[in-house]
């Protein structure tokens, strides 16, 4: 299943929608907070079903969550913000949430920094910011003078678990992944990639998991 997931647009999502209306193949967005009327707009305007919580700066979207568990292909996934998590100083309060939420996978955003880990078995993502990114390995190059890189979204192809907890393996996606070792590893993370997509028009990372 693919899915785009972007966070902390903060009134910037001109770009994530025009590059998104030119994908094929995406069955599912993920919106992270900030803003929440950003997500709206994209969900608008792309016509997929979307997921979205509420960040620190939604402060008038009562009707909208802070948190929700999602159930994707077999995974219990946790999304938040991760203002209230303070994930600004540590993963600590993350990992404790999605244990509590019996999650397999966290998503957040709010720091605006790239994250993508396993940790105390819980796999860890943050989309970074498609509003004012603040680097992380997909954003290795940013603009002179700036902190931020020109990152908009990440794509995720998210594979089938069977009940067992094994992954399904089948089909293009785990024909395509990247073992440990291999170029564009990061701490020794599997399955990422980077897509520089075309000129002018900012860069997706293709995250399988």
């Amino acid at each position: 299943m693919k899915i785009a997931i972007v966070s902390d647009t903060h009134r910037r999502c001109d770009q994530v929608i025009n590059d998104l209306q030119q994908r094929e193949g995406i069955e599912l967005l993920i919106h992270l907070g900030d803003m929440v009327s950003d997500a709206k707009l994209i969900q608008e305007k792309i016509g997929l079903p979307m997921h979205v919580v509420r960040g620190n700066n939604d402060y008038y979207d009562e009707n909208t969550p802070w948190k929700m568990l999602i159930r994707l292909e077999g995974h219990k996934i946790l999304l938040t913000h991760g203002h209230h998590e303070r994930v600004g100083w540590s993963n600590t309060n993350l990992i404790y949430a999605a244990k509590e939420a019996e999650a397999d996978m966290v998503f957040y955003g709010h720091t605006h920094v790239y994250d993508y880990r396993q940790e105390d078995g819980i796999i860890i993502l943050n989309p970074g910011s498609a509003g004012y990114d603040r680097g992380g390995i997909h954003s290795p190059h940013p603009p002179p003078g700036r902190g931020q890189g020109n990152h908009l979204y990440l794509l995720c192809t998210l594979r089938r678990q069977n009940p067992a907890g094994h992954r399904h393996r089948e089909g293009p996606a785990a024909g395509r992944e990247r073992r440990h070792g291999d170029q564009g590893d990061h701490d020794g993370k599997r399955h990422l990639r980077d897509n520089p997509g075309r000129p002018g028009r900012g860069r997706q990372d293709v995250l399988q998991i």
